[in-house]
């Protein structure tokens, strides 16, 4: 099974009832499972979604809006995590869209209840 069936399920979980999930249509169009941001986003999934069992109780596989809140804050935190590579490295950057994001994701991990950044 491949990263990207964990995430959203395998082609024929996903076509069962004629209509591929919402998640799967998502992930499938925004990103190839294969690149390295993919594969850190999902990994950024998997340790917050521990985290909120370990915590909460909560199972993000049961709650398809916790799911995509999640989904969320780990594409931000990936997006953060390139542009500050990019600035710490001498690369034009906009520092000022990287605080805002950066400021997002703080934001959207508190409101799930997450204190501490990614790791």
């Amino acid at each position: 099974m491949t990263l990207f069936d964990h995430l959203v399920g395998k082609q024929s979980d996903r076509w069962r009832h004629g209509e591929p999930s919402a998640l799967a249509v998502l992930w499938e169009k925004r990103l190839d499972g294969r690149s390295k941001q993919a594969k850190r986003i999902a990994a950024l999934i998997t340790s917050y979604g521990e985290h909120l069992a370990d915590i909460f109780g909560i199972e993000i596989d049961h709650d398809p809006a916790m799911k995509a809140t999640v989904l969320r804050l780990a594409e931000l935190e990936c997006l953060c995590e390139i542009q500050r590579a990019k600035a710490l490295r001498g690369e034009p950057c906009d520092l000022v869209q990287l605080t805002r994001t950066e400021g997002l994701a703080r934001r959207l991990r508190k409101s799930i209840g997450l204190d501490s950044p990614p790791v």
